[in-house]
């Protein structure tokens, strides 16, 4: 792999972060495929919210969509991709990801039920599938990926709001008679603080069932397939494990951004590998 590549590996996939454990578990020959899939997702779930300036960010977007057309790629990343041996439809979910990343700075908010439903689809869920190398869509990846996009969108609800941005439904705000106006850390309230409890009482509930379903997809998987779901499987239970700390802090998510520490997500990783071996390992 190119040094060029591995500093945005480092930068994408920082030692100590549930994606690094998640990933230091992964499968050896998918181990660096998965790798440079998930920097290439961080870069581009990233573009909405590098700067304030609207124009430059469309830029950044407009470039890597032409590099994703490209023959011969100029990013150290893409080279690095196109190197080790991709699937057939890496590039194809590449370009559905960007596109659907790019809504944000092309159409602002996905702010409907419906808009709201397929953003967090295909880019929570089109990133699980790019990063498992699945070749066809699956409906279990779908609502771990679907839960995953969500607690993302709590977890940096501060940052969306300060670049304009705001991934909750309106008819969920309203229906707990919020306004956008509400979520910002000078004007948060008691209200402000229970309807994020709720809401994470609810996504947690949900990303359990998710894993409950992956752990019967795994079982039902060909063995030679099971290891393309490794990483996602201890990602999603450290997300998980992350999501019972921010609620136990009182889902102070306006006022500070809380994350698992490294020794943490150490050892909830080895837990989550070991699990996974024996899921894998049924017959």
């Amino acid at each position: 792999m190119t040094s060029g590549a591995d500093e945005w590996i480092e930068k994408a996939v920082p030692a100590g972060s549930g994606r690094y454990y998640a990933l230091l578990h992964s499968d050896p020959e998918l181990q660096q495929r998965q790798q440079l899939a998930s920097t290439l997702i961080s870069i581009f779930s990233k573009l909405g919210f590098q700067s304030r300036e609207i124009e430059i960010a469309k830029h950044k977007l407009e470039w890597w969509r032409c590099e994703l057309e490209k023959e011969t790629f100029q990013h150290p990343v893409m080279v690095a991709l196109s190197n080790a041996s991709p699937t057939p439809q890496t590039r194809q979910r590449l370009q559905l990801l960007l596109v659907s990343y790019g809504m944000l700075l092309q159409s602002g908010s996905p702010s409907t039920d419906n808009e709201n439903k397929h953003f967090h689809l295909h880019t929570g869920a089109g990133a699980c599938h790019l990063l498992c190398e699945v070749d066809s869509e699956i409906a279990v990846l779908n609502s771990v990926g679907t839960s995953l996009s969500r607690l993302r969108c709590y977890r940096h609800l501060r940052l969306h709001i300060e670049n304009g941005l705001l991934c909750i439904p309106m008819s969920t705000l309203e229906s707990a008679s919020i306004s956008p106006a509400d979520l910002t850390p000078d004007s948060s309230n008691d209200k402000v603080s229970e309807f994020l409890k709720a809401a994470l009482s609810e996504l947690e509930i949900e990303m359990h069932d998710s894993v409950h379903a992956m752990r019967e997809h795994v079982i039902e998987s060909q063995t030679e397939e099971r290891r393309k779901y490794k990483a996602l499987y201890i990602y999603m239970l450290l997300q998980i494990k992350l999501l019972q700390v921010i609620r136990k802090d009182g889902s102070e998510l306006l006022d500070k951004e809380i994350r698992l520490t490294p020794i943490r997500n150490y050892w909830h990783a080895l837990q989550a590998a070991r699990q996974f071996d024996k899921l894998a390992n049924k017959t």
